[in-house]
């Protein structure tokens, strides 16, 4: 348990912990290591495109991806959202494995 300003993390906000003391330091720079990592990966292979995806869930997530950017066509981060857009994309397709995990998390929040 973290002690923040003398109290208890559990009473205090996850967001106010985050950015706050010292852990807002430890966040900053883990996510900047996170952003350049997520560049990174998604610019080591090529863009999936409908033309070079074969899964029919790629398919679709590039298709929610541009409805989702049409609705959405500045949102925070857009650069890196839409990177990690692209590296989720790639895994699918290249990942059979994935594939009912994915599907699992797709039913789950389309009933919550």
């Amino acid at each position: 348990m973290i002690v923040l300003n003398g109290e208890r993390t559990n009473n205090i906000p996850l967001r106010v912990q985050m950015l706050t003391g010292k852990m807002r330091g430890i966040v900053i720079v883990a996510k900047a290591v996170f952003q350049l990592a997520i560049k990174t990966y998604a610019n080591s292979a090529p863009r999936p495109t409908k033309s070079n995806c074969k899964q029919e869930l790629s398919l679709k997530l590039l298709d929610a991806k541009d409805k989702f950017f049409k609705k959405n066509p500045n949102p925070p981060r857009k650069d890196m959202m839409n990177d990690a857009w692209d590296i989720l994309v790639r895994e699918i397709e290249h990942n059979d494995e994935y594939h009912p995990f994915w599907d699992s998390l797709i039913e789950i929040i389309k009933e919550v």
